[in-house]
């Protein structure tokens, strides 16, 4: 269902999503990846996330709200977050559930680290 990684060379939390999703599924991610985002944090650099959503499809009305909740919560943690989807519909799911700024959509890995790198 989920991955969670950090590669500290690049200082990049990397995740990716996959499959339908239940609501204990997305309290689950958010438990797992708040260490992730304060090891970020305390590398004193900018705390980037890279979600390889790929493999994601569209979810149920409540798993979309309890991302947009599970980003109220924690979206203040990091400062980009770079989305790869391989779907215009989950991209504007995306958007509906998490439309805080600075969010980006992808259609590959490599646009999505380029952006979060590149990024002022």
């Amino acid at each position: 269902m989920f991955q969670i990684g950090y590669d500290d060379a690049k200082g990049i939390v990397f995740t990716k999503v996959e499959g339908f999703w239940t609501l204990a599924d997305v309290k689950a991610c958010a438990t797992d990846m708040r260490p992730y985002l304060t090891a970020a944090k305390n590398a004193a650099g900018p705390v980037l996330v890279l979600c390889d959503a790929r493999k994601f499809p569209v979810q149920s009305p409540e798993v979309a709200s309890a991302f947009r909740q599970m980003e109220l919560e924690m979206g203040a943690m990091r400062d980009r977050m770079a989305i790869v989807v391989s779907s215009t519909l989950v991209k504007m799911q995306g958007q509906r559930s998490l439309d805080a700024s600075p969010i980006e959509y992808f259609s590959s890995i490599e646009q999505a680290e380029a952006w979060l790198l590149g990024a002022e």
